[in-house]
């Protein structure tokens, strides 16, 4: 059974190592980071969104276990206290677990732990590259709201 459980400073540590270099990879593969700057960029990214790590006010950091094993890590987040929407920052399924169901299974405790924590609706950025996130969300019921495009010169 997939669940939710509250990221603590020993998990914020395992996800940290894996969620920097993967967001650099990402921003590098859709061209709005260059590889040399890529990690350190990343690194500025998380450590302003998250100052207080797992414990910042607004963020709400979980492992994704399954029987007692992480087998990946969402983070969501409200922009204020009377926010009605979460966003979700990041949802990562470890590379070991991927294409086996649980990236439905765990968007849907997601879902019921950010409608608990007052979330009428829940957004998403995705990477136009990452087609198997797209297939995920778009099982899952979310929506295209907007397109960003780009063309090298």
């Amino acid at each position: 059974m997939i669940k939710l459980n509250k990221m603590i400073a020993s998990d914020y540590d395992k996800y940290i190592k894996i969620a920097i270099p993967d967001y650099a990879e990402d921003k590098i593969k859709s061209g709005a980071w260059k590889k040399e700057e890529a990690l350190k960029l990343s690194e500025k990214t998380f450590l302003e969104r998250l100052p207080e790590r797992q414990e910042t006010e607004n963020e709400f950091l979980f492992c994704i276990s399954l029987e007692n094993e992480t087998i990946g890590y969402v983070w969501f987040h409200f922009n204020d206290k009377e926010s009605t929407t979460a966003f979700i920052y990041d949802f990562l399924i470890l590379k070991e677990y991927q294409n086996q169901g649980y990236g439905s299974k765990a968007m849907s405790c997601i879902e019921e732990v950010a409608h608990e924590a007052g979330a009428k609706k829940l957004g998403l950025h995705v990477f136009a590259h990452n087609k198997r996130a797209v297939h995920v969300y778009e099982k899952s019921g979310f929506e295209f709201t907007d397109f960003s495009m780009a063309k090298d010169l």
